[in-house]
């Protein structure tokens, strides 16, 4: 009866011992699965995240390029700044252009060392491999584009568009960061001066377009929105705007500013100026200023001052250029004066 026993007992615990290993065999199994979930599945998201914010760089970046008429070796670029924005410094980027404002960047994984499953195309998996799984190919894409502004927050100065004209126009834009060469000087309402090149005619209204530059009424301190182009308030007298009265508001920026084709002084049909002066807004320009004869102390300049612009006179001095900022600026549709905007579209 004993030995009878004793068999069951052992049958029993060998029994038990091969449901414990199963049972350990499947918790294992489990948590490297869920392993293989978190941490490989964590180190895909981690890469595609670098090679999206790498991507978006990419497209930003050319976008501004292809802006400043320097659409050229867009594919290298693109990985160089995407290899920038990687944290191992390795990715594969091509770029092309998608229309004739619009470039398209798609960024790769690049494991350099080919590490575990020989596929440097791939991120490597450490836990998935027990089911067969060596590593998997990410990629992100992202698109950007460019347009010439029809609104935005800006200065409150106002060029008159017969003055660009007289500076060249597009061909007369000056190249850089840095600017050099021949100042660009933009006189207060004076159609008589400008640049010895010429002055501007009488405008639609039947008065003489001011041959240089105007305040308008700021929106709030130095800095007035424009929502599309067409009417704007000017702001009266040739002092500046209380919010601007000091030349390091001005001197040394590089900005986005109005280019006006018309100016009225007696209250406009359109309801927007009253009994102020009023700037029809056809455009945006890019400007870099240098200096200003505004008289008390808004009198400051990079260089010597022009002989030109004597103490009765008002001017600013500066470069018209190729002006690119983000997608705050506004909506599109304006025509191409040099300033442009870059947004991401995907």
């Amino acid at each position: 009866m004993t030995s009878y026993r004793r068999s069951v007992a052992r049958h029993d615990a060998s029994s038990e011992s091969g449901i414990s290993a199963v049972l350990i065999a499947v918790c294992l199994t489990m948590l490297i699965g869920f392993a293989a979930f978190v941490l490989d599945t964590g180190a895909l998201y981690t890469e595609r995240r670098e090679l999206q914010v790498g991507a978006d760089a990419g497209a930003l970046a050319l976008a501004q390029d292809c802006a400043r008429s320097n659409c050229t070796n867009l594919s290298s670029k693109a990985d160089e700044l995407a290899d920038l924005n990687s944290a191992d410094g390795q990715s594969t980027a091509t770029a092309q252009l998608q229309g004739a404002a619009s470039v398209e960047v798609v960024n790769r994984t690049r494991d350099a060392g080919a590490n575990i499953d020989g596929d440097a195309s791939t991120v490597d998996f450490h836990f998935a491999r027990i089911f067969g799984l060596n590593g998997d190919p990410v990629s992100a894409r992202a698109v950007a584009t460019w347009f010439n502004p029809s609104g935005g927050t800006t200065l409150p100065l106002t060029f008159s568009l017969c003055e660009w004209n007289l500076t060249g126009g597009l061909n007369g834009l000056t190249p850089g960061p840095p600017y050099s060469g021949p100042v660009d000087v933009i006189f207060f309402h004076d159609p008589t001066v400008s640049n010895g090149a010429g002055v501007c005619p009488a405008g639609p209204a039947g008065q003489d377009i001011p041959g240089g530059f105007g305040w308008l009424s700021p929106t709030t301190g130095c800095s007035v929105t424009i929502n599309a182009l067409g009417w704007v308030a000017g702001s009266t007298g040739t002092p500046a705007p209380n919010g601007c009265n000091s030349p390091a508001d001005l001197i040394g920026r590089e900005v986005m500013l109005p280019i006006f084709d018309d100016v009225v002084t007696a209250p406009a049909a359109n309801g927007v100026c009253g009994a102020n002066r009023c700037y029809h807004v056809y455009g945006f320009a890019g400007f870099y200023i240098t200096g200003m004869q505004l008289g008390g102390n808004g009198n400051q300049w990079t260089v010597n001052p022009p002989p030109s612009c004597s103490a009765s006179k008002r001017c600013i001095g500066g470069y018209f250029i190729r002006f690119v900022q983000g997608a705050s600026a506004g909506g599109g549709g304006g025509p191409n004066l040099g300033a442009a905007v870059v947004k991401l579209t995907e």
